[in-house]
């Protein structure tokens, strides 16, 4: 498994966590991460920590997810509020395994990759913290998306792609308006 590498950015006690897909940056394309992050902290006040997700990150899912909160611990105190975004890998990575941490407050997962081991979404079916996927219409997921388990909120933006081809400012709207909106 690669390396994951990340990005951190200072600011209050709690964190906005940001998973990329397999090959993303720390700063994303067009330096989207980076945005993002730049918003939650004038806006929320929020630290932000970005994890690339590495290649064969599916096989190793906790392994990484586990790599990475030990990450936020070593930056914030203990206590801190997160609240976990995901895009593609890095959205399967934070829906596998999220409620195995008590500091994830809310989860944001941006077209997870829903044909790679479908079987694990099912253990989400009884966790009672709130988890918002979001798929693009033109996403290979979206047609899977009633099969996820009915405690999850769903929504489909019309015209969108996986990657947010000709939407990236949509995408970088996505923090604020599915999981930072009532923080």
């Amino acid at each position: 498994m690669q390396e994951i590498k990340f990005g951190f950015y200072e600011k209050g006690p709690d964190v906005l966590l940001i998973l990329t897909g397999v090959g993303g940056t720390t700063k994303g394309y067009a330096n989207k991460y980076e945005r993002i992050a730049q918003a939650a902290m004038q806006k929320f006040n929020l630290s932000v920590v970005v994890a690339t997700t590495p290649s064969g990150a599916w096989m190793q899912a906790e392994q990484c997810l586990n790599k990475i909160m030990d990450f936020v611990r070593s930056k914030k105190s203990d206590g801190c509020r997160v609240y976990a975004m995901g895009h593609s890998m890095g959205a399967n990575l934070v829906l596998w395994h999220f409620a195995k941490f008590p500091e994830i407050k809310k989860v944001l997962a941006v077209n997870p990759v829903l044909t790679v081991n479908l079987h694990l979404f099912s253990r989400l079916q009884n966790i009672k913290k709130p988890m918002q996927v979001v798929f693009g219409e033109n996403d290979e997921s979206c047609k899977f998306a009633e099969m996820l388990p009915k405690n999850i909120k769903v929504d489909v933006l019309v015209g969108v792609d996986h990657s947010f081809t000709k939407h990236l400012d949509l995408f970088i709207q996505l923090p604020e308006k599915y999981l930072l909106a009532s923080f």
